[in-house]
């Protein structure tokens, strides 16, 4: 009997227990893209006692830290029930890890009452952060990596001289860039580290990488030719003969085509990359800058003397399938990662214009600085990054917005001219 009794008696404390011991459930993540990370969790004590919240971050090179508060909730008299209450907590990340991309991180929450400490939950690993905006400095031979999220010049590399265009390779880890009064190549690292620099012909204006193999492709506007750079030696592979005045150069996703555009020649030069031979020619009038859709089935290309953007089936260059007015003098467009926009860079009007790729018109037209001259689009395809060479600044749009919600200063007599967005 009294051991019926005992039994009865630590069921029944067990079942009555009050202990506040607090018990944390992260919902979610969310990286804001402006240095802080939203991270929505649940709180639950068995009475409903006040709790807080200790908050710690992990990066692979740093450790365990702290983790900065930027908002939400707060870490303090975080209200809580015997069901969940929903509480956000802000991460400030970019105080405890500073400007650019970081991978392998981990944010560990730990609830806790005046009596009883919760067991942790710890979200990731994750990537978190804002990629650098790459310009080149024309005026100062250099190339300057701009953080979107204060606005700054982070670091600046030197390059050759007068770097102009500037391309990032598909996995995202080497900057190419054209330096077109020093006839050269520079490669380097997005940790601003040079690799190297290769000699090609004169007045390089723009290059492209191969999807897949390690390739760039060199316009040369003064020689009328295609350089073809082998990444894997450091060497020149071929020369390829195009028609006078190369300006801009595209691989298609596929890689097994380039397309260049002869501005003085007023044609499209498509080259085979297996045979480096020239499959057609097309005619169109003063083409100055192209770029092809993620899905490799359109192709734009804009002429800055009839200030229109020509839209192509890539499978038949011969004739454009719309032909859209933009603003004075485009020189440059890109398209969007998601294959929705296409935006143009209007340097005699000092604008870009937005072109919606669903319906072939133009959404809208924002004013940026003078004369812009380059234009790359945000790896999530929210942002435009437009080079405005005369107000030494790179200028920030909002693609669905058609506003200009910051401008990025690059210094007094910078000039820049080629603009790269860095993918995730």
């Amino acid at each position: 009997m009294m051991r019926v009794l005992a039994i009865a008696s630590l069921i029944a404390v067990a079942a009555g227990c009050s202990d506040p011991i607090p018990v944390l459930r992260i919902i979610s993540t969310q990286d804001n893209m402006d240095g802080t990370l939203t991270i929505k969790y649940k709180l639950r004590t068995i009475d409903g006692s006040s709790c807080s919240l200790e908050a710690t971050c992990y990066e692979p090179n740093l450790g365990w830290m702290t983790a900065t508060s930027g908002g939400g909730d707060g870490t303090s008299d975080l209200s809580s029930k015997d069901d969940w209450v929903e509480h956000t907590f802000v991460w400030k990340y970019s105080d405890d890890l500073g400007p650019g991309v970081h991978t392998g991180v981990k944010v560990r929450l730990t609830p806790y009452t005046e009596t009883e400490k919760g067991k942790s939950k710890t979200a990731g690993p994750m990537t978190v952060g804002t990629p650098f905006v790459v310009a080149t400095l024309t005026g100062q031979d250099s190339l300057a990596f701009i953080d979107p999220n204060t606005q700054k010049v982070i670091q600046t590399v030197q390059t050759g001289n007068a770097p102009s265009a500037v391309a990032v390779s598909p996995d995202g880890r080497t900057l190419a860039v054209c330096n077109k009064d020093g006839a050269s190549v520079t490669l380097i690292s997005v940790e601003g580290l040079l690799m190297g620099e290769i000699a090609v012909g004169n007045n390089p204006s723009s290059c492209a990488f191969h999807p897949t193999q390690p390739l760039l492709f060199v316009t040369c506007y003064d020689d009328a030719k295609l350089f073809v750079l082998d990444l894997s030696t450091m060497t020149v592979a071929a020369e390829i003969p195009v028609d006078t005045g190369p300006t801009d150069v595209a691989v298609t996703p596929a890689g097994n085509a380039v397309v260049v555009t002869c501005e003085d020649a007023s044609t499209l030069v498509v080259v085979d990359t297996d045979t480096y031979t020239t499959v057609s020619v097309a005619q169109v009038s003063a083409p100055t800058a192209l770029a092809v859709t993620p899905d490799g089935n359109t192709l734009f290309v804009v002429s800055k003397d009839a200030g229109v953007l020509l839209v192509y089936d890539a499978s038949n260059l011969q004739t454009p399938i719309s032909t859209l007015a933009l603003g004075l003098q485009p020189c440059d467009v890109a398209t969007s990662p998601d294959g929705k926009y296409a935006v143009c860079a209007n340097s005699g009007s000092n604008s870009v214009s937005i072109v919606n790729l669903q319906t072939l018109t133009v959404s809208s037209t924002v004013n940026v600085g003078v004369n812009p001259v380059a234009v790359a689009i945000s790896h999530d395809s929210t942002f435009a990054y437009v080079a405005c060479r005369d107000s030494n600044r790179v200028d920030k749009v909002d693609i669905e917005a058609g506003s200009r919600p910051a401008y990025y200063s690059t210094g007094t007599d910078t000039n820049p001219e080629g603009v790269v967005a860095l993918p995730r």
